[in-house]
């Protein structure tokens, strides 16, 4: 299959394994892009104030890292944030590790949208949210939809990503082996900390933040560009900060 170009392998066509259109099906290229934070993006920190700081209106409750639980989904200006651990998710095309997990999906949500086909967890990091019980497409009454740019933060660092997957059931925190390898690192010594058999993070350490809207969603083929999704959190995380 022959596949469109991202913005930015046009612009470095000379260079196309530099510019990040790693959520591509097939193609290698810019694999740790997201873990170079651009200048002028907001630290970490910043952002876990601004949580912290902010009167968070519940909208959803009832979630859990097991199933279903205490865990709650809150509304703040142009966002929703939660807290949660990061379990691996391997959905999506099943691109070794990733065809070893017992309960990984031959594809994600965002596969009836994707117009190259699915997207590659072990190429774009993306991250889940749930549908809860009854099963429905709660969050989009609260501006979210496939495809939303969101930042992931855990340890001091902050990675960009988009919803690409959804959950069955209460279980909450989950992002896939892309994104778990930003902030892990990839295998060494024949262990890997992002292992979709049992790695991943488990302390309730991270924290998820989705920006809502549409100019904060990325949409067609944008879905596999992952410095595209950098560039649109970290305008949309920008202009949160500055809401207050």
């Amino acid at each position: 299959m022959t596949h469109a170009l991202c913005a930015c392998c046009v612009a470095l066509l000379a260079a196309p394994s530099a510019c990040g259109c790693d959520g591509i099906p097939g193609s290698d290229a810019g694999r740790d892009s997201g873990s170079v934070v651009p200048m002028g993006a907001p630290s970490a920190q910043a952002l876990l104030d601004e949580v912290a700081g902010c009167a968070g209106v519940e909208i959803k409750g009832g979630f859990g890292l097991d199933g279903a639980g205490s865990v709650s989904m809150f509304a703040c200006g142009s966002a929703v944030y939660w807290n949660a651990d990061m379990d691996v998710d391997c959905d999506g095309i099943p691109t070794p590790p990733c065809d070893t997990d017992p309960a990984g999906q031959p594809q994600t949500s965002i596969v009836d949208l994707a117009p190259m086909g699915d997207v590659d967890p072990t190429l774009l990091p993306y991250f889940v949210i749930p549908l809860g019980t009854p099963e429905s497409p709660w969050y989009a009454t609260h501006g979210i939809e496939l495809g939303q740019v969101g930042a992931v933060i855990y340890d001091g660092q902050v990675h960009y990503g988009i919803f690409a997957d959804e959950a069955g059931g209460w279980f909450i925190g989950e992002a896939s082996y892309a994104m778990c390898q930003l902030f892990l690192g990839p295998p060494t010594g024949g262990s890997d900390p992002c292992s979709p058999i049992d790695g991943g993070i488990d302390p309730s350490a991270i924290t998820y933040v989705t920006f809502t809207g549409a100019p904060n969603r990325a949409t067609g083929n944008e879905f596999y560009d992952h410095a595209r999704h950098v560039e649109i959190g970290v305008d949309a995380a920008n202009a949160w900060l500055a809401e207050r």
